[in-house]
């Protein structure tokens, strides 16, 4: 018999999952998947047991099956008004290799393609598949992002979530794979130990009205169910949160751009450009970033807080100023905090530089990355933290930090922790290390980062939509779509616009002026840069985006 809930009814037998939506039946599910272990298939035997119960809220089913790989299993599937969630328990030992899900007898659906929600250098249009194509939901500028496919129908406004689940502490993956004709699979590269009982992630599927509401409903299922904390509202945050921003890095590369021009370009900014530098890092400096200052203060731009970009440290491990860029970065700080701007520090996620093998990942015995489960490394952070961002004499008092680099973590069979734990359970291991010991030295530190999956709303205070590669001159149309990603992952999180990667100056002008519709508006140009003169007109329209955006928070 059909259950019925608001928005779709499901059946289930002794074989199969089926999925109605006004009584039409838009997927038809084998029940069964392969928990695989390394080098050994699992495949279902005979049907031992199919169970049902009903309450006044859910519908229950249960599937209990031999294997070839487990000593028990079971299939579970709870089904209520926000959606169906399926997962499988299993008892026995060994190592997961991957989930292949649905794959035990045929499948059929009657959706037409999908939605790749990731932040690559595409908008929404450029962002849809058909059904037979391939496509993976892995790191990329969302670390991590939402593992869920959105399918649509022939019908506008009905389409369904495909998405996976996970309870704290199993986030033990990097990506979800489509691989065409609804085979779906969640590689986990024999990285999770079971040792008795386990229960796999599991997968939610629901009905939505727009590839975007169908995201809106996966993070909030989360929410809703318990599995993640909301974060703060972004009406509680501190005001300097909220910007504008100025970020130095468009005006170290401009700087660089400019050796490459006329000879009285070089002229102009002689005292600020270094004979043979040809890196952007080798302009985040402390009296480059006087002169930046001194031009906002020129053009009566006045943002809550300035980011010193790449590469202000000696090491990026390490993360001390590099005393050659930054004789005094104490000084610098407390200048721009009498101006009435913060300071926040670009922080390289992930990077070894510096840092002891015994704090670092390692694969195949070399050290690859810095780990968040090394007492040395979590030992460094925490003196690193007081150090940059403590009042203290002898400390430096910034303000926070922008976490780059978070999608470079080490991947693969091979990678080793000292929490054993990989994937994204690594990336919120770091994020909370990080979060935590900046807030217990400053409690309004800022933590910008990529993030855009519920699992990490309780530790990002700001999320970036990050780098633009302007060949594509999409610029718009891409950070609108960014946008409703990061928005329906993390509604209550602050929106950094960021810009990095503008070469068009029309490009320029329209997006300062969409910026503060989307967020807070994050100014990386200073200089000319590309086709951008950054002139009077250029400055003009600047001011005029952020008094825009500055009266509507104000007001708010």
């Amino acid at each position: 018999m059909l259950r019925h809930f608001r928005n779709f009814s499901v059946f289930t037998d002794e074989s199969r999952i089926e999925i109605f939506v006004n009584n039409y039946r838009w997927f038809s599910l084998p029940f069964g998947s392969s928990i695989n272990q390394p080098k050994k298939k699992d495949v279902d035997g005979e049907i031992i047991q199919y169970t049902e119960q009903e309450s006044e809220d859910v519908f229950h089913a249960e599937w209990a099956v031999h294997s070839s790989c487990w000593e028990k299993k079971i299939y579970l599937l709870d089904a209520k008004e926000n959606g169906i969630y399926y997962r499988t328990r299993v008892v026995g030992g060994g190592r997961v290799q991957n989930i292949e899900f649905f794959n035990s007898g045929e499948r059929s659906y009657e959706v037409g393609g999908y939605l790749l929600p990731i932040v690559g250098h595409a908008d929404y249009s450029t962002s849809l598949r058909t059904m037979v194509q391939e496509e993976s939901i892995g790191l990329c500028y969302q670390a991590p992002p939402m593992y869920c496919f959105p399918f649509f129908t022939d019908q506008d406004d009905l389409w369904f979530g495909i998405g996976i689940v996970a309870k704290p502490g199993e986030y033990n993956f990097d990506r979800f794979i489509h691989h065409g004709l609804l085979q779906l699979e969640l590689p986990l590269y024999g990285q999770t130990t079971v040792d008795g009982e386990w229960e796999s992630q599991g997968i939610w599927i629901a009905p939505a009205q727009g590839g975007i509401d169908v995201l809106r409903k996966y993070s909030a299922w989360h929410y809703d169910e318990g599995l993640c904390k909301r974060a703060r509202a972004a009406s509680e945050a501190p005001r300097w949160w909220k910007g504008p921003i100025f970020c130095g890095w468009g005006s170290q590369l401009a700087l660089v751009d400019q050796l490459k021009s006329s000879q009285w370009a070089k002229q102009k900014y002689l005292n600020f450009t270094t004979i043979g530098a040809s890196e952007r890092k080798e302009y985040a400096t402390q009296e480059v970033y006087q002169y930046f200052s001194d031009i906002l203060d020129r053009e009566d731009l006045h943002p809550a807080y300035i980011i010193i970009d790449s590469r202000w440290q000696k090491s990026c491990g390490a993360a001390m100023p590099d005393p050659k860029k930054w004789p005094d970065l104490r000084a610098y700080t407390d200048a721009e905090h009498k101006k009435g701007r913060k300071v926040v520090l670009w922080f390289k996620a992930w990077n070894n530089e510096g840092l002891d093998e015994d704090e670092c990942i390692m694969d195949l015995c070399r050290p690859v990355a810095a780990d968040p489960f090394s007492p040395k490394y979590q030992n460094r952070v925490k003196n690193m933290m007081y150090k940059l961002l403590s009042e203290d004499d002898g400390c430096y008092n910034c303000d926070g930090f922008k976490i780059d680099f978070a999608n470079c973590m080490p991947l693969g069979t091979d990678v080793v922790s000292a929490g054993n734990k990989y994937g994204v359970e690594l990336l919120k291991a770091l994020m909370i290390l990080l979060h935590d010991s900046a807030k217990a030295v400053k409690s309004d530190a800022l933590i910008s980062c990529c993030a855009c999956h519920p699992y990490f709303a309780e530790i990002c205070d700001q999320a970036r939509l990050h780098d633009y590669n302007d060949q594509t001159r999409l610029l718009c149309s891409t950070m609108r779509f960014r946008e409703k990603l990061f928005h329906a992952a993390l509604p209550d999180v602050l929106i950094d616009t960021d810009e990095g990667g503008i070469e068009s100056h029309r490009e320029f002008v329209s997006y300062m002026k969409l910026q503060p519709n989307l967020g807070i508006p994050d100014l990386f140009n200073l200089l000319p840069r590309g086709q951008t003169p950054m002139d009077a007109d250029d400055f003009n329209t600047v001011r005029q985006a952020w008094s825009i955006y500055i009266a509507r928070i104000e007001n708010s």
